[in-house]
């Protein structure tokens, strides 16, 4: 949400659904995650990761709610001229340490609000709990990777306040799914080859999968038919790929 102080034509660091005003060069966010704001110890630690790394922007301060950080001045949006780049700097920023807080949106509720979901559809099926031990714990994630591209060309991750240690295959998925979403899956091989190397060694159907319960997950906020269409064929192919239940019908 842009302010009088932001002037026209600048994307305010694409903090999508947030409360951001543009304030002495500095942009504002008021922060929507309960956890963060009442954890000054994570959020002393995010402040001192901003700053010692360019993948995100430098937090200058956390007052209560209100995150105040550098403005960048760039764009968003994953295309073919930057989606290699985009993957290796999320690997980059999978591998930083010094931030042993758990992510607040992983795993664990992605499956509670598919299944929230599935429930509000009266949809047959329901993801399985048992999913979250496929997706253990293995990086720094940002649970939705959002970025910016400077003027310079470099990679900004934004909103980082629900960042923290997480499966990198929920931040694979999501941008998967965007991807989907929005029909543009030919972005996601340069994507996923700038994001590989050795030793990782990606499993495409997980990706798929972790596509999927986002889906489902997010059908709870908008696009509902078309979110659970996409999600369920999701995990049903990579549930029958992978030889494990993602979704089981749901007990009468």
């Amino acid at each position: 949400m842009a302010t009088a102080n932001e002037r026209e034509g600048d994307a305010l660091q694409g903090y999508s659904g947030s409360a951001l005003r543009l304030v002495d060069g500095y942009v504002e966010k008021v922060s929507s995650c309960a956890a963060f704001v009442a954890d000054r110890d994570r959020q002393a630690a995010l402040q001192e990761l901003s700053r010692r790394t360019t993948l995100l922007p430098s937090i200058a301060s956390v007052e209560g709610a209100t995150i105040r950080m550098e403005f960048i001045r760039g764009t968003e949006g994953l295309t073919e001229r930057n989606a290699a780049q985009v993957g290796a700097s999320l690997r980059s920023l999978h591998e930083l340490r010094g931030f042993p807080y758990p992510a607040i949106t992983g795993v664990d509720w992605l499956i509670s609000l598919a299944n929230d979901s599935l429930a509000q559809a009266k949809s047959p099926f329901r993801v399985s709990e048992g999913l979250r031990e496929h997706y253990p714990p293995d990086a720094l994630i940002l649970c939705e990777p959002q970025f910016l591209q400077t003027e310079a060309g470099e990679i900004v991750f934004i909103d980082p306040d629900e960042m923290g240690q997480g499966a990198r295959y929920q931040d694979l998925g999501f941008v998967a799914y965007l991807a989907m979403a929005n029909q543009t899956p030919e972005l996601l091989p340069p994507f996923l080859s700038g994001y590989q190397s050795s030793p990782i060694e990606l499993e495409h159907r997980r990706i798929r999968q972790m596509a999927g319960l986002i889906a489902l997950a997010y059908a709870t906020f908008a696009d509902t038919t078309n979110r659970l269409a996409l999600g369920t064929q999701l995990m049903q192919e990579a549930g029958r790929h992978l030889g494990q239940v993602g979704l089981h019908r749901a007990s009468r």
